[in-house]
């Protein structure tokens, strides 16, 4: 039986894109677009220009699964706070883009209507929007879509463009990328319920869509357990790296892009940014390609090691020593406070490359991992009283997510995995008091 003919177009178009993408990051933002295939709903928002919008017209594009026109911005709706509440339309807009594929909604165009005053759903005119102010625009917007959603939509790009008709009034362009962590909710506006787009607008899922977008957001995440587990299963057998590193004792971070483990990225444009990031435990290092990707080492102590889907994963051997025996020794004992500081610090410097370096957006999956230092002590200095053993190794712990590109709340969550490690040694925290 053959291909149908709309599948192999959707695939080249795919692939073609995914390719656009990651050479318009490799180049500093000077690609080619073979206009044929990838059009203004794929490029950057900083590339989109009059022209573009030009184009939508002309060629009477329609409205579609992946973009919709807005004559209006979304209505302020007064509230207690101290900004205004947007319509629920627009959140009902955005989470249905992030439920589906992502999409590009345009406010400021005038779609065309026929005869019997029937909308066409293409463009008829750009008059673009009067008395504009775009960063208070983005604040409200964004600020909605933080608090009107659940989860929030996150990485939300606004994007200011002259008018072809309207020099003097701008249109918006809101690029809503597609849910990884999701189904994400409609909650402001009193509503609770959640969306997806179609080729002919949004529509309210049913109880069986439901179930499938639910199912969708654990494979996911389902796919990021799997690729570290092999990790650590493979590193912890010995003989399968070079350097081979030692695993007496091992702790693992893995910063991932969640939904993107199967992408290919070219890191050789970036050799030069990869290379200044530190292993754990180093104050010198190497670095070479390897089969995995790039990777910054120091002796077979510990290393970092950045994958070809924009992944890191850092390792060290090098957080268990020895006890004194003046202390309670002889017996190992787990350096703790430099084990959390470097973790998280190793974790924020990731999530910033990942973005500044790399292209990549959130969601990222951050991870943690320990092994053998069980029956090791924490000893933190005789203020703190004797030894603490640990009772046993805490292994794989749940993944963080980062959604928001900034990651304000990282170090706060990443307290809460090394909270484990401490307990396991009968602590009460990363923090803990006399």
């Amino acid at each position: 039986m053959g291909v149908p003919h709309f599948v192999l177009t959707y695939c080249l178009n795919t692939t073609v894109l995914s390719l656009s993408s990651h050479a318009d990051r490799q180049t500093n933002g000077k690609l080619f677009y073979a206009t044929a295939l990838v059009g203004i709903f794929e490029k950057p928002l900083d590339l989109i220009t009059p022209d573009d919008l030009r184009g939508l017209r002309d060629n009477r594009v329609t409205e579609s699964q992946s973009h919709d026109y807005k004559l209006k911005l979304p209505t302020r709706k007064p509230t207690s706070s101290a900004t205004d509440e947007p319509d629920s339309d627009f959140l009902v807009d955005a989470s249905a883009f992030a439920n589906t594929r992502g999409g590009l909604l345009l406010y400021g165009v005038k779609t065309a209507r026929d005869q019997s005053g029937q909308d066409r759903a293409y463009p008829s005119a750009f008059p673009g929007l009067k008395d504009f102010n775009f960063d208070r625009e983005r604040l409200r917007l964004g600020n909605s879509l933080r608090t009107g959603i659940d989860p929030p939509i996150s990485n939300v790009q606004f994007r200011e463009v002259v008018s072809p008709d309207a020099p003097d009034a701008p249109l918006l362009l809101v690029r809503v990328p597609r849910g990884v962590v999701g189904p994400h909710m409609v909650t402001g506006g009193g509503r609770h319920e959640i969306y997806r787009r179609s080729e002919s607008g949004n529509y309210p899922v049913d109880v069986t869509e439901l179930e499938e977008m639910f199912l969708s957001g654990v494979t996911w995440l389902d796919h990021v357990e799997r690729f570290r587990q092999e990790r650590v299963n493979r590193i912890r057998a010995g003989g399968s790296s070079n350097p081979n590193f030692e695993i007496g004792s091992s702790v693992f971070v893995h910063v991932l892009p969640i939904g993107r483990l199967d992408r290919l990225l070219d890191l050789r444009p970036h050799e030069e940014e990869l290379r200044k990031v530190a292993p754990l435990t180093s104050a010198g290092w190497s670095f070479r390609f390897n089969t995995h990707g790039f990777m910054t080492y120091n002796g077979t102590v510990s290393y970092t090691q950045w994958f070809r889907h924009g992944g890191v994963e850092g390792y060290s051997s090098a957080y268990r020593g020895s006890l004194p025996k003046p202390l309670g020794g002889p017996t190992s004992l787990l350096y703790i406070k430099k084990l959390s500081d470097e973790v998280q610090n190793f974790a924020r410097i990731a999530v910033e490359r990942m973005q500044s370096v790399l292209g990549l957006d959130p969601p990222f999956a951050v991870c943690l991992a320990s092994y053998g230092f069980a029956g090791s002590v924490i000893y933190l200095g005789p203020e703190f009283g004797d030894p603490h053993p640990i009772e046993s190794d805490v292994e794989l712990l749940p993944p963080i997510i980062v959604e928001e590109p900034s990651a304000p709340n990282l170090d706060k969550e990443m307290r809460f995995l090394l909270d484990v490690i401490w307990q396991s040694a009968g602590y009460d925290g990363a923090a803990p008091s006399k």
